[in-house]
C-alpha cells in the first residue's frame, strides 16, 4: 500500500512539474498565445497587432446585395487607428474593397476621434498570399483617426466598394 501511495506521489510530482514548466514557457514567452493566433487568424499584419496586445480581434459582419463585409480588427494607438477588414463577394468572383476617403466613413467621428492627425492611403494588396487564396475574397484594412479614449464604439457607414480588377498578364 505505501509503494502504491508513493508512486501515486511521485507521478503527481512529475505531471506538477511538467505543469509548471510549461506554464513558465507560456508566461515568459508567449508560445502558446503565438501558435493560437498561427492557428486562428490568416492575415499576417492583424496577427502581428494581435500576438503583441495591440488590438482587439472583432467579429462583425453584414451582408447586403450579395456582398459580406466582415470587420475582423481593430488597432488604436495616439496616431490611427486601424480596421482590418474583409469582403467576400457570395454571387460572383469579384474582389471589393473599401476606401476611407470615398465610401467608407464614421458617422460619430466628432464624438469619439481627435480632430487632428490625418488619415493614411492603404493601397490594396493584391500580391500577399492571403489575396490570391480565393477569387472572390479581399483582406484589407483602412485607417481612420486616432480615438480621444481607450474604448468607444464606431459607426462605420460603407456606402461604396471599389471593385478590384486584376491585370491577367501581372
Amino acid at each position: 500500500m505505501q509503494h502504491k501511495n508513493k508512486k501515486r506521489i511521485r507521478k503527481g510530482l512529475v505531471f506538477t512539474g511538467v505543469f509548471t514548466l510549461l506554464i513558465g514557457i507560456d508566461f515568459f514567452t508567449g508560445a502558446f498565445s503565438n501558435l493560437y493566433y498561427l492557428w486562428t487568424e490568416k492575415d499576417q499584419e492583424l496577427r502581428a497587432f494581435l500576438q503583441q496586445d495591440l488590438g482587439e480581434r472583432l467579429n462583425l459582419e453584414a451582408e447586403s446585395d450579395g456582398v459580406k463585409i466582415k470587420i475582423k480588427g481593430a488597432i488604436a494607438d495616439v496616431v490611427q487607428t486601424l480596421v482590418f477588414y474583409e469582403i467576400e463577394d457570395t454571387e460572383e468572383d469579384n474582389q471589393n474593397m473599401m476606401q476611407n476617403f470615398e465610401g467608407a466613413f464614421v458617422e460619430n467621428q466628432d464624438e469619439i476621434m481627435k480632430p487632428e492627425g490625418f488619415l493614411r492611403y492603404y493601397p490594396p494588396d493584391l500580391e500577399s498570399d492571403i489575396n490570391k487564396a480565393e477569387k472572390n475574397v479581399y483582406h484589407g484594412k483602412i485607417s481612420l483617426l486616432p480615438l480621444t479614449s481607450d474604448e468607444g464604439t464606431i459607426k462605420l457607414k460603407i456606402t461604396k466598394l471599389l471593385k478590384l480588377i486584376r491585370d491577367s498578364s501581372d
